[in-house]
């Protein structure tokens, strides 16, 4: 990462690298060398034989099953409709082809958006609409496929009496 480490700070897993980067705001990577893991800073990349570099990028949620891009102090253009909460306001944009995303300008007021360039705006936050999430997968494990299915729960025939086997 061109930049070079924020601190001489090393980590000994990754998650631990990741969680420390995440609530440093200087941080924009994590860079592993060495076998250890460093906090990073810079915004671009050069080629640097044995270094690994994890970029920080934009926080993605996923609601209304669709995944939003979020956006802290953006906002995002073309206004459609305001609502109360950001729950109604996503729920009314996956059904709205125009809507490219929702801007939060308050606590009470979220508005929907046809635009889905953020532009910096300080104290909103903008969720841009990505694509749309299954909670329906397959995988396999000792030579069976699996279907799972998120979040669900099997229905026992035996009602609540099911024995759990170590």
């Amino acid at each position: 990462m061109s930049g070079g480490l924020l601190s001489n700070t090393a980590y000994t897993t990754k998650a631990k690298a990741l969680a420390a980067c995440k609530s440093n705001s200087k941080c924009t990577g994590v860079v592993y060398k060495n076998k250890k893991y460093y906090l990073g800073k810079g915004s671009s990349f050069k080629k640097s034989t044995g270094l690994k570099v994890y970029k920080k990028t934009s926080e993605v949620v996923t609601k209304k099953d669709y995944y939003w891009t979020k956006y802290s102090d953006y906002k995002l253009s073309g206004d459609l409709k305001a609502y109360k909460t950001l729950a109604l306001a996503m729920a009314a944009c996956t059904s709205n082809a125009k809507c490219m995303g929702v801007t939060t300008h308050s606590s009470t007021s979220h508005k929907t958006n046809t635009g889905y360039t953020p532009s910096s705006a300080s104290g909103k936050t903008a969720y841009v609409k990505g694509s749309a999430y299954t909670s329906k997968y397959s995988t396999r494990s000792h030579a069976h496929m699996y279907l799972v299915h998120q979040p669900y729960a099997l229905a026992s025939p035996y009602g609540s009496k099911i024995t759990t086997r170590a």
